[in-house]
């Protein structure tokens, strides 16, 4: 049958008609062999670098978490609170100050105003920094105190910030501060492909917190789109907090663990963390931290007196 296909190639579809072409169909025999099944997939995967790129992304995808159903508890009763503790792994605490910041012009004015009366430390995660009078603004105010002797470490995502001008970043580093990037693409990422997966976990935390004591969060860009009331076109309307209290110190701790993970780096200490109610005896609840060996050898050196140890295993 001239110019269609035989019985025969209906009948055997791994054997191609006379005058037909298969390029991508590989033998069945072939296909049974584990060593060659495995190159010649491989070799005609690699063609396709689109469909690679999609199968790296697809597996780097964070997986979330379906709830199915939720406990019949009200706010109000005892066992509210401990039920989001265990759920959310973060502690409740009272006594804090907290101030709603609306808008850009509700927020970058007192963030800047602390900023510039920090005596020891400053502490500063941003997911997005751009170029512009307010990146501008922010990056002299950091570079003012480093120079004059206030530690300031700065953390920018990079993906996020990867389009931050480098005469801004070369005005805080040369003044003194530490500018780090988080989970840059680096060289063993391109020798290893599996390695990026992990480029599609970002830090989106927004975290500036002054002397270990006052803290800002919320949802601002450092960019002139963040500028404004609010209600002006191509600015964004967002609201944010200033916060004084203990829950200070798990802004900073959230800001220590991404800063320990790019530098290596520990940080600690009474410019960083502030207890006003420091006790006689330290203790320290152990759980799953990203380096338990780094938490424990700290622990163990700087308490008090003694330690009592948890462990929920």
């Amino acid at each position: 049958m001239k110019g269609g296909l035989s019985a025969e190639s209906l009948v055997r579809p791994d054997r191609p008609s006379k005058g037909s072409k298969r390029p991508c169909q590989a033998p069945r025999a072939l296909l049974h062999s584990p060593r060659v099944s495995v190159n010649y997939f491989y070799r005609h995967l690699m063609r396709r670098p689109n469909w690679l790129l999609a199968i790296l992304l697809f597996f780097g995808c964070a997986k979330v978490i379906s709830v199915e159903r939720i406990p019949e508890i009200a706010l109000g009763e005892p066992t509210f609170f401990p039920t989001i503790e265990a759920h959310t792994g973060a502690t409740i605490a009272g006594g804090n100050r907290v101030e709603i910041l609306l808008n850009g012009d509700g927020t970058f004015p007192v963030m800047l105003r602390d900023i510039k009366a920090a005596k020891s430390t400053i502490t500063f995660a941003q997911y997005l920094y751009e170029g512009g009078s307010q990146a501008r603004e922010f990056a002299q105010a950091f570079a003012e105190r480093c120079r004059a002797g206030v530690k300031t470490n700065i953390l920018l995502d990079s993906h996020g910030s990867g389009n931050v001008p480098a005469e801004i970043i070369a005005l805080m580093r040369d003044a003194g501060c530490e500018v780090e990037y988080f989970r840059r693409v680096e060289a063993p990422a391109i020798i290893f492909p599996w390695k990026l997966l992990r480029y599609n976990y970002r830090s989106h935390r927004r975290i500036l917190v002054i002397d270990g004591r006052v803290g800002f969060t919320g949802g601002y860009g450092i960019s002139d789109a963040w500028t404004g009331d609010g209600r002006t076109p191509e600015h964004w309307r967002d609201t944010n907090t200033r916060i004084e209290g203990p829950v200070v110190k798990f802004l900073q701790a959230a800001f220590a663990e991404s800063w320990l993970e790019t530098t290596g780096v520990a940080l600690g200490g009474e410019g960083y963390f502030h207890d006003s109610n420091r006790s006689e005896k330290c203790q320290h609840k152990s759980s799953a931290a990203p380096q338990p060996a780094a938490v424990f050898r700290t622990t163990c050196s700087s308490c008090c007196r003694s330690i009592q140890r948890k462990n929920q295993f």
